[in-house]
């Protein structure tokens, strides 16, 4: 989607020294939008990394096996792909699982919620660090809230609740 190809645009302008893949449902797809965003950059073929192959849904064992796997490949996963409530909750299970941390850049407050009641003992006992809302949707709340702590505090105070509330148009989705 639109985010996961502005983060791997980014990973690719900025040449870390980081060992990292893209996950796609169809191997062929994936590559040619990486060969596309890489293009766009100025890089090689050679630059753009692997695919690796797996269906977010895991209807079936085999699906949630294959996923597992390349969960268990690595020690970080990023995930842009939403809506999470439906494509998220296979791979955070199996990250909280298998102690790989997780980051995910969800605004659906329901999934949110679902995730830390169905798997927090078990992100903790296996030591992944799981972090939901990072940016997109939940950024101008978070600043918000930040300068209001910043305000009380040069006034003595303290920020003890917030509550902010967003209002889009139907035109906006």
């Amino acid at each position: 989607g639109f985010t996961g190809k502005l983060a791997a645009e980014y990973l690719l302008t900025k040449d870390y020294n980081i060992n990292w893949a893209a996950c796609a449902r169809n191997e062929s797809k994936g590559k040619e939008v990486l060969r596309k965003i890489a293009e766009s950059c100025g890089k090689q073929e050679a630059d753009v990394p692997p695919i690796l192959v797996a269906d977010l849904l895991c209807n079936n064992p085999e699906q949630e096996d294959t996923l597992r796997s390349i969960v268990q490949s690595t020690k970080v996963v990023l995930t842009t792909a939403g809506p999470f409530e439906k494509y998220g909750q296979s791979l955070f299970k199996l990250c909280a699982q298998c102690g790989v941390h997780y980051a995910d850049i969800t605004g659906e407050t329901s999934f949110v919620r679902k995730m830390i009641d169905g798997f927090d003992d078990t992100a903790r006992e296996s030591g992944a660090i799981m972090v939901n809302h990072c940016g997109n949707d939940c950024i101008p709340q978070d600043l918000t809230v930040w300068e209001m702590h910043k305000f009380a505090a040069s006034k003595g105070g303290e920020l003890v609740e917030a509550a902010t509330y967003v209002e889009f148009p139907p035109s906006a989705s």
